[in-house]
């Protein structure tokens, strides 16, 4: 550590010849023991002879994970600054739950919650001060903590197995509660013990007070990047390392499980992935379709994604000691229908031109609390239906309020009105009839409801199926649109024109943002191969478009990396049967001129001719489409996935966008400049300036 105030100014700088350090008079720091482990040593204990360390010059050395320096008392009293705060097990620990067969006491909760605090600190830089007794330090016989550190040749060491742990389990000591654990890392200091009378963990940590500026270092320079003509000026901007503003009273309560959101200053570890749709689709998949029906190619994506999301769901972390979670599971079992597909709406739209306006998403918002309070009075208040009951009354009931939803939806450039999907009309089935207990008797009587009549696929072409398929009713079981209890059936069809004026009337406060990824918990650690609880936070889009990349991240904190891999590789796996291609994307956009990494550099690509205005594009369309009413031009003005003449820069790079998508480019991300109303993330979302394309093999990607 550093020395004292007004005499560090005063001490020569160590300079340590690492193929000779004897021969350099070392000043006792905590930047010099910290690394002395790696130091050549003397073959021969009497000679004072040192010899290279030849592996050293090939390989860096791995920060090692002991130390043996500690400052003295009358530093640490004078310049430290000290922190206490004290945890337990909380009763949920839903890293170390309690299991029926081979209970974990109360004893072995706390050395597995010491030991992954002791862990998660290594992890971070921390090494931990031992006692070396062959070398001991004599300032550390004047402070008396010597008897507490972990002793170096401690013998009383075991291979601590439980049931189905890893082969490869550290060595701890038999009980960790029974020491007390120091650890280092600079300036900073930690002490972890078990506290038997008050029964719970404390802490302390020690902090050096600064008698130095800890204000930003800016540093300018010259670089040549690999793809550039000359050099590039860059700014790079040195920060005081955060480790002392750094929250280790949430770190250690979350890792105890009393804290369960993963708050962003924990700078926990993430990932980002997408799902590339492949060229083609299997054709003759029995996963994706099991009857044999006469899917194109966008139904057959559609079907491999709800089968990819549905592995999610089978992965998703719930307390079995929860009522509540107990009858949702049964009644997730009874559906077998995913909660996060009823989540994530599908479009064939961008997602800057899915975004709703604040006023619509206020609607739905309404709308939706409206037929959540009409349906729970409403199942007492109506009799459960049979596959007895007419037709009439069958098609009455799912125009209630607690019925199907029905509105109008738009699939390309068609609109389909008062059109209801197949997964929600089965859902509705087994909740309503109490002689339907699974969506394969769902889907037998639909298609009974189908030859009877009572309604018919958009297109004609399909039978009733279970999955993302408009259906409508036919027109003499349609009710009216004033009817009052056509509740289900309300739509809304609103011109952008007569909304704008509404808008512009609402007050910042009043403009909902839109939900863009939604989070949950799941378990990487199905098959129960560790001896604790694998627990990661999942976030997932909630718009899905078939010919683009769908994006999912993971974060983790405590974790264990391989279970992460091993399910990373049967996802992949699993993708490929669906028709798509698990691929690792940055998390962050790669910039041109980053002062965050200058050494990355990209290759820039001009075009050979410039593309030609696309307003000049539709007048020359609409002059000499042979049709009296222009619908071809009139429908391409209308889909902004084409062209978007609200956003100007998105109107310029259509030429751009098509190209690439010519060459095998599939869209990945969209710029945050393209979104005219507000969204919302369930995590801290990097700003993307430019928009993203990825190509299909995802080992290249582009920016516009």
């Amino acid at each position: 550590s550093p020395g004292k105030p007004g005499t560090i100014r005063h001490i020569k700088q160590n300079y340590i010849n690492p193929c000779n350090p004897t021969k350099n008079k070392m000043r006792l720091s905590s930047h010099i023991c910290r690394w002395h482990h790696v130091f050549p040593k003397s073959m021969e204990p009497t000679s004072n002879k040192a010899t290279m360390k030849w592996k050293s010059l090939c390989t860096p050395a791995c920060l090692p994970l002991t130390t043996d320096f500690f400052p003295k008392q009358d530093d640490l009293r004078d310049y430290y600054e000290e922190y206490t705060y004290a945890l337990a097990p909380d009763d949920e620990y839903i890293l170390y739950p309690e299991n029926s067969d081979d209970s974990l006491n109360f004893t072995k909760r706390i050395d597995s919650l010491l030991k992954e605090m002791i862990s998660q600190r290594l992890s971070k830089g921390f090494q931990l001060i031992i006692s070396n007794i062959t070398t001991s330090n004599a300032h550390m016989k004047q402070t008396n903590v010597s008897d507490n550190l972990i002793n170096y040749n401690n013998n009383s060491v075991e291979n601590r197995k439980f049931q189905n742990s890893f082969k490869d389990e550290a060595a701890w000591p038999q009980s960790l509660s029974k020491q007390q654990y120091y650890l280092s890392l600079g300036d900073h200091l930690h002490k972890l013990y078990y506290d038997s009378s008050r029964q719970n963990i404390e802490i302390k940590r020690y902090v050096r007070k600064l008698n130095y500026s800890t204000n930003p270092i800016t540093y300018k320079c010259c670089i040549w990047p690999k793809s550039q003509d000359f050099y590039q000026t860059r700014t790079i901007i040195f920060k005081y390392p955060t480790l002392a503003t750094y929250n280790w009273n949430y770190l250690d309560h979350f890792i105890s499980g009393s804290q369960k959101d993963t708050a962003d200053s924990l700078e926990f570890l993430s990932a980002r992935f997408i799902l590339i749709p492949l060229d083609t689709v299997p054709q003759n998949s029995t996963l994706l379709n099991p009857t044999n029906e006469q899917l194109d190619e966008e139904e057959l994506r559609i079907a491999g994604f709800s089968k990819f999301i549905d592995i999610f769901e089978k992965l998703k972390w719930s307390q079995h000691n929860d009522k509540n979670d107990r009858d949702q599971s049964f009644n997730l079992k009874r559906s077998n229908r995913s909660n996060i597909l009823r989540k994530i709406q599908f479009t064939t739209y961008s997602i800057t031109s899915f975004t709703p306006n604040p006023l619509d998403l206020k609607r739905q918002i309404q709308l939706s609390e409206s037929r959540h309070s009409h349906r729970r009075g409403s199942v007492q208040m109506m009799e459960r239906l049979s596959k007895n009951s007419s037709i009439e009354s069958i098609a009455h009931a799912m125009q209630h309020a607690d019925g199907v939803p029905c509105r109008d939806r738009r699939w390309h450039f068609r609109v389909y009105e008062r059109t209801f999907i197949g997964s929600d009309f089965v859902e509705w089935m087994i909740r309503s009839f109490h002689d339907i207990d699974t969506r394969e008797e769902a889907v037998e009587f639909g298609n009974h409801l189908i030859n009877k009549g009572m309604f018919e696929h958009v297109t004609k072409k399909h039978h009733f199926l279970d999955g993302f398929y408009f259906y409508r009713l036919r027109a003499e079981f349609s009710l009216p649109k004033d009817h009052p209890d056509r509740g289900a059936m309300r739509w809304f069809r609103t011109q952008k024109n007569n909304l704008q004026d509404s808008i512009d009337s609402f007050d910042d406060t009043d403009r909902l943002p839109f939900k863009l990824s939604q989070s949950l918990l799941i378990d990487v650690d199905p098959l129960q191969k560790s001896n604790r609880s694998e627990i990661a936070t999942l976030h997932y889009d909630t718009v899905y478009n078939p010919m683009n990349c769908y994006h999912f991240q993971l974060h983790w904190l405590v974790c264990t990396a391989r279970l992460i891999e091993d399910q990373l590789t049967s996802w992949s796996r699993f993708a490929e049967r669906c028709g798509f291609k698990l691929v690792e994307a940055p998390y962050q956009q790669v910039q041109q001129y980053s002062n965050a990494n200058p050494f990355q550099s990209i290759s820039v690509i001009k075009l050979a001719l410039s593309p030609p205005n696309i307003d000049l594009v539709f007048q020359q369309l609409e002059s000499n489409l042979p049709y009296s009413n222009k619908a071809k031009s009139t429908l391409a003005r209308a889909d902004s996935t084409l062209t978007n003449n609200d956003n100007e820069n998105k109107k310029n790079s259509l030429n751009e966008n098509e190209l690439l998508k010519y060459f095998g480019f599939v869209l990945d991300l969209e710029s945050d400049h393209q979104f005219k109303y507000p969204v919302k993330y369930s995590y801290e979302k990097p700003e993307n300036k430019n928009i993203q394309f990825v190509h299909r093999s995802g080992m290249a990607f582009v920016q516009i």
